[in-house]
């Protein structure tokens, strides 16, 4: 009887660290959807600012919804210098994905969707999109297919040439094929 109530704690144990834990299930090949992990120890979603830039993401709701805001109080000198990304993102070659991110911005923002291996030799592997996030809410989607097979790809909302709010909603990243 012991043993029997050892296995059920056990496995109580192993579906509440399930339950906590990131889920690529409802964004594709994405973890963490609802943000949660964001400057927490391991975060999943993590904001790259150098050091000759500024900027700051903090964890939000918009609607009852989990968002980000990225505060980026002036134009990096570098667009990339600012990066709002994820890491770690196993992609195929030759496979179709699609890219999407939904925000907005407190007023006319450029930003840059690009797909990137995160090592050498840092190949960009599908062509980076240039957008505009407006004050309405707005999806912008990217789709591309990957030019390697690569284990350790960021997935990168790049932020450097605005200055202003943008609030994220929602990222997500399937395959099409």
């Amino acid at each position: 009887m012991k043993r029997a109530a050892t296995s059920i704690v056990g496995l109580f144990t192993l579906l509440s660290i399930a339950a906590v834990q990131p889920s690529s299930r409802d964004t594709g090949l994405l973890l963490d959807p609802k943000f949660e992990t964001l400057g927490k120890p391991g975060a999943v979603w993590k904001l790259d600012v150098h050091k000759d830039a500024a900027a700051t993401a903090e964890r939000t709701e918009v609607d009852g919804k989990p968002a980000v805001v990225v505060t980026v109080p002036a134009v990096a000198p570098k667009e990339w210098h600012v990066q709002f990304q994820q890491n770690k993102v196993s992609l195929e070659k030759d496979v179709r994905y699609k890219l999407e991110v939904t925000g907005k911005a407190d007023q006319e923002f450029p930003v840059l969707l690009f797909v990137q291996q995160q090592d050498k030799p840092y190949a960009m592997l599908g062509p980076a999109v240039k957008e505009t996030l407006v004050s309405e809410t707005k999806t912008l989607t990217h789709e591309f297919t990957s030019k390697a097979t690569d284990s350790n790809v960021k997935i990168a909302v790049v932020l450097g040439a605005g200055a202003g709010k943008v609030t994220i909603s929602s990222i997500t990243l399937t395959r099409v094929n």
